[in-house]
């Protein structure tokens, strides 16, 4: 048999337990156990990530069969609804995000367009978010300090909700490492030293550990960026630097503890002079994330951010075009790194896997697979990006890293969204969304951005006739927020 044709028999996995673990579990549960699995977890530990959000139900979670009880009492979990801005788009203003299902149309239109004609009648068409804010259901419950679990019956308001998951980063590794037959396959504790490439330059043929260990394999995956760094331009990968967009250039993190009646129950994001500050509540404990511009805010000052005497450690937001080349397929942080806003990396990470399990088996000749899943990765890739850019792009305060970010190009699909809402309150929707329309369009009314225009068959409504609706609609809200359990 040619080598052309050889069909795929082994996979070694690089990278740190965050990452390697959930690929390990979901490849060993789809591929055939003809193919070995090694997995070189890397010796130095979790990464800076201390905590991340999960969407409560996930297809990765879907697949392994883990319960949300598991994400709770295994990862010193918590749930929310929603995520706090505090400092966006203003100084002083707070902003609830939260994913949500679509509201219903009513005549035929989408709510923003009726109520900004209504705005536009009084002569006051920044009042939209205003009028917006009774119809916000998920976000309005979270600011009340609410919570429920989706209505699967889809009968009631809360079919709207979508919680997500707190849960400790390391705890979170060691429950999907639970979910892989560890008698199934080859576990190293090294980071990787040496590459050896294929005569024809085409691939890795071998990797060769700091342990002194070799790892001969048909593929290799890298989750956390040590083996990428190690191939280096041998294998381009086409990496796109967001530093003008996110001109972060380190981040310090950990976790302090808190009595459990003193944290909040929901994530906040925080706009900071120099920096943007997460903090993710844990069942007894506070994770912070620290994204700093250096040359505003110094090491003292960062430490000072997150309550917690650490070191930062450097940090570049990048994207790859091409993460997978050859036999080599880089995942998580090794193919994006975005930051701490809407745990922007784990969610990508995990769509990164499922990708990956969908394309394999194959033989070790993998172009075409490769294509196919560069450009549906790249897709993928570029509506987290968008959607993390997004508050940096419309926020309205002034100084320091915003106007840096503020002053990069920004990526032409992201542009073309904020276009087409500011022009005719048109959202312009790509296949397999991964953020609900309805959270994009809070997001963008929210963050101040009022269309130019409203759909013309709006004016053909008769308005006296539409405030009924528009009422029957905030008071199903009203009573269905009023009948949640206070967040615990």
């Amino acid at each position: 048999m040619t080598q052309e044709s050889r069909p795929l028999a082994s996979i070694a996995l690089f990278g740190k337990p965050h990452g390697v673990w959930p690929a390990a579990a979901v490849l060993q549960k789809q591929l055939p156990e003809r193919i070995s699995l090694t997995i070189v977890e890397d010796n130095a530990g979790a990464g800076h990530r201390t905590a991340c959000l999960l969407p409560a139900k996930s297809p990765l979670h879907d697949l392994l069969d883990i319960r949300l009880e598991e994400l709770a009492e295994q990862c010193h979990g918590r749930y929310s609804l929603a995520l706090e801005w505090q400092g966006w788009p203003n100084e002083s203003s707070r902003f609830f995000s939260a994913p949500s299902g679509g509201l219903p149309l009513i005549e035929g239109l989408e709510l923003h367009h009726i109520l900004l004609r209504a705005a536009r009648m009084h002569g006051k068409p920044s009042d939209l978010g205003h009028l917006y804010e009774p119809f916000r259901f998920a976000a309005r419950a979270a600011s009340a300090g609410k919570f429920a679990w989706p209505d699967t019956s889809g009968l009631s308001p809360a079919a709207m909700l979508g919680p997500a998951a707190h849960v400790e980063s390391s705890a979170y590794a060691e429950l999907l490492k639970g979910k892989v037959d560890l008698g199934r396959v080859i576990v190293h504790h090294a980071v990787p030293h040496e590459v050896r490439q294929e005569k024809d330059g085409g691939g890795i043929r071998s990797v060769k550990l700091d342990n002194g260990i070799s790892i001969a394999a048909d593929f290799f995956v890298d989750v956390s960026g040590q083996l990428s760094d190690l191939v280096g331009e041998k294998l381009d990968s086409g990496r796109q630097s967001l530093a003008p967009l996110l001109p972060f250039d380190r981040v310090i993190s950990g976790a302090r503890s808190a009595k459990s009646g003193s944290l909040a129950s929901h994530p906040v994001i925080r706009a900071l002079p120099g920096g943007v500050l997460s903090e993710i509540p844990l069942a007894d404990k506070i994770a912070s994330e620290f994204l700093f511009v250096s040359s505003l805010v110094d090491e003292e000052g960062a430490k000072n951010a997150i309550g917690i005497d650490k070191k930062s450690a450097a940090f570049e937001a990048f994207f790859l075009d091409r993460p997978w080349t050859e036999n080599l397929v880089r995942i998580g942080e090794a193919a994006t790194r975005l930051g701490s806003q809407f745990d922007s990396d784990q969610r990508l990470l995990a769509e990164e896997i499922i990708l990956l399990a969908s394309h394999l088996p194959a033989r070790n000749r993998m172009q075409a697979e490769a294509a196919t899943y560069n450009a549906q990765q790249a897709a993928r890739c570029e509506e987290i990006r968008d959607f993390a850019l997004l508050p940096f792009t419309l926020s309205r305060s002034d100084g320091d890293f915003l106007d840096i970010a503020r002053s990069g190009e920004i990526p032409e699909s992201l542009k073309l969204r904020i276009d087409q809402f500011k022009s005719r309150g048109r959202f312009v929707p790509y296949d397999h969304e991964l953020i609900d329309r309805q959270q994009w369009l809070e997001m963008l009314i929210g963050f101040g951005l009022v269309p130019a225009r409203h759909d013309p068959l709006a004016d053909a409504l008769d308005m006296h006739k539409i405030q009924p609706a528009l009422k029957r609609l905030a008071d199903s809200f009203n009573r269905a927020i009023a009948g949640m359990d206070d967040h615990r």
